[in-house]
Parts: C-alpha cells; sequence; structure tokens
C-alpha cells in the first residue's frame, strides 16, 4: 500500500470506512447510493468512491450501473489491514486516522 492512497483518505478515514462497509453491504457502489448510506454530499460521495477504486474495493465505473463490489464482506476487515488501513480504535479521537502500527 502506497502512502499516497492513505493521505489522500487523510481526514475522510470513517467516512473512508463506512463507505466501504456500505459499499461490500449492497455488493454494488455508487455515488447515490454512497451519499444516502454514509450521509454526505455527492461531491464527497463520487471521493470516496474513487478513492474505494484505488483501494481495490470496487471496480471502475460501468455507464449501466453501480460500480461492481470486489471485496466479499467477511475479506474487507483483512482486506483493508493488508492495504494498511484499520478500523478506528477507542484511542482515537474521532474524525482521526488511528496510530500507524
Amino acid at each position: 500500500m502506497t502512502a499516497s492512497l492513505l493521505d489522500e483518505i487523510g481526514e475522510d478515514h470513517r467516512l473512508f470506512l463506512d463507505a466501504a462497509r456500505a459499499a461490500v453491504s449492497s455488493r454494488s457502489a455508487s455515488a447515490p447510493m454512497i451519499q444516502r448510506k454514509v450521509r454526505v454530499g455527492f461531491v464527497k460521495a463520487l471521493r470516496l468512491l474513487i478513492l474505494l477504486e484505488d483501494a481495490g474495493i470496487v471496480g471502475p465505473h460501468s455507464s449501466t450501473s453501480g460500480r461492481t463490489v470486489l471485496v466479499q464482506a467477511d475479506a474487507l476487515s483483512e482486506h483493508l489491514t493488508r492495504l494498511g488501513i484499520a478500523a478506528p480504535s477507542a484511542s482515537s479521537a474521532p474524525g482521526e486516522p488511528p496510530a500507524a502500527p
């Protein structure tokens, strides 16, 4: 995992995790779906969707339907860990990514 994706996620770490969980549980991802599930504006939802693609969680844009989800629900946590993206710990301040291992 490159530091650039982690840098791009930055302050949106929790939103990114929420979007990843929403996409995986829905088995399809689109900006409007992320907007509804994560409760963000369209531009933020689109940015999160691009980050999900960069992380290998969703596939590329398809003009006919939502993006295909590439990660199974039971493998999401492991996939995120492999990328160096961990779920926030109880010691993380709200809105901040967890401390690096």
